[in-house]
């Protein structure tokens, strides 16, 4: 049983149980839960059940085990042997949190069967205003398959007598269509864009929204996900080889290359950030970008290499694509919330999220007749019946003219060519509030 001490430095109750003897160490070991100074007689009744059911895991004794203690300690396993990559692992926590916990983290593992988790992944589906989690059919398949394995995995190690959810599946259903932005909607941030991306960058401030207008730029033309924009690099951009289809000859076409992606995950104490490379053995995903894009990602280079270098940040092929004034990359996450003031700042359709960009690259692309084959090799998915569950056949060497073709959408969008002369970097001078003698015409031609 769990026995009650008070903590001398910060006087609060930790509760601590033998849990068996640590097969690696072969010495006996303890877990234990610090709970506040001022928790009541019950609250540390209940502290000391959920510690003992910890404690019946590793003892074997399923009696005491609860469906959140197994899972918990499935989790902490997967930690330490990194079994599972740390944003799958962050994720399957907060699933633990926010889902399972609530609804049958205290049913007791002995009790729990096939009807249980039938409930349980039903109750997940149902509308929020009737008492469910309101969670997509894919989030929900998502939650079944960790649970799977976490519940096979005990059973394999010895540490259960069964896996309760070995009868248990969960119905495929219709995933919702992912929704484009509205031509209209579309229009208003073409325009925002534009106009951002060919007037001069003057201070910082106005540096951050040219960076940030260049990534919903390059976002919306290639269908990046905030990861992959976040990961991008100066040495990503490349020149690729395409076969023109009219001519048959090999041509030269600028690219983005994704081998980099950053993860950022919640932690206990603060967000992480953590860089994933592309597998060895997988071929780069590249996305070939049109000229347009390609002269406001030069134009923004200039300009952020100015910037940087005015605060002594030299630059170089690891730089950012993207970075803040002081040098720091935009994480997916600051993206996103971005993203969030740019659909209040332009009113866009409520619903409308950085991703929506990426379904609108992609099914306008679609509805031209884009094949969906060179849809899907372009937004980088699995297998074909991901992209918007269509099939078509694939052309070989015509990226280059399937970046053209959203190009011409965007033109068509906003009625006019995209021709203007991209930013420039002309500071103002802080006392005077002109251009900076440095940026001035005469002081150029000396």
């Amino acid at each position: 049983m769990a026995s009650v001490t008070i903590d001398k430095r910060t006087g609060n109750p930790v509760i601590r149980a033998y849990a068996g003897i640590n097969p690696r160490t072969h010495k006996p070991f303890y877990v234990s839960e610090t709970i506040p100074a001022d928790s009541s007689p019950a609250e540390i009744e209940e502290a000391k059940e959920r510690v003992d059911a910890k404690a019946a895991v590793t003892k074997g004794n399923v009696h005491l085990m609860t469906i959140q203690t197994a899972v918990e300690f499935y989790l902490d396993g997967a930690a330490l042997d990194e079994s599972l990559e740390a944003s799958t692992l962050a994720g399957y926590r907060s699933y633990t949190k926010c889902h399972v916990v609530p609804r049958i983290g205290s049913v007791p593992y002995e009790k729990a069967d096939a009807k249980l988790f039938s409930m349980f992944f039903r109750d997940l589906r149902k509308p929020k205003k009737d008492g469910g989690a309101g969670l997509s059919q894919k989030t929900v398949k998502k939650i079944h398959a960790f649970l799977c394995g976490c519940f096979r995995t005990l059973k394999d190690d010895g540490i259960t007598p069964s896996n309760p959810m070995a009868e248990t599946k969960v119905a495929d259903g219709d995933s919702p269509e992912a929704r484009p932005l509205t031509q209209t909607d579309f229009a208003k941030l073409l325009g925002y864009l534009k106009a951002v991306l060919t007037r001069p960058v003057t201070c910082e401030e106005e540096y951050e929204e040219h960076a940030f207008a260049t990534i919903l730029w390059v976002d919306v033309h290639t269908g990046f996900r905030r990861g992959e924009i976040s990961g991008l690099q100066r040495r990503h951009k490349v020149k690729g080889l395409e076969v023109n289809p009219k001519t048959g000859e090999t041509e030269e076409t600028p690219a983005l290359l994704c081998k980099r992606v950053i993860v950022q995950i919640k932690d206990k104490h603060a967000d992480r950030l953590i860089e994933k490379e592309k597998p060895k053995g997988k071929r780069a995903h590249t996305v070939t970008i049109d000229e347009v894009t390609d002269a406001y990602l030069v134009a923004h280079d200039e300009i952020q290499a100015m910037v940087l270098a005015e605060r002594g940040i030299l630059t170089n092929d690891s730089t950012p694509m993207f970075a803040h004034a002081d040098g720091s990359i935009f994480t997916p996450a600051q993206i996103t919330e971005l993203m969030k003031g740019i659909v209040l700042k332009l009113g866009l359709e409520a619903w409308v999220h950085l991703h929506t960009l990426r379904h609108t690259h992609a099914t306008y692309l679609l509805e031209q007749g884009e094949p969906i084959r060179r849809v899907q090799e372009r937004l980088d998915h699995k297998d074909v019946s991901t992209t918007l569950q269509l099939y078509g056949h694939v052309l070989p060497g015509s990226d280059a003219a399937t970046a053209k073709r959203f190009a011409s959408t965007t033109e068509n969008i906003m009625k006019r060519p995209c021709n203007e002369i991209t930013a420039q970097y002309i500071p103002k001078c802080p006392r005077t509030g002109e251009t900076c003698v440095r940026f001035t015409d005469s002081f150029l031609e000396k």
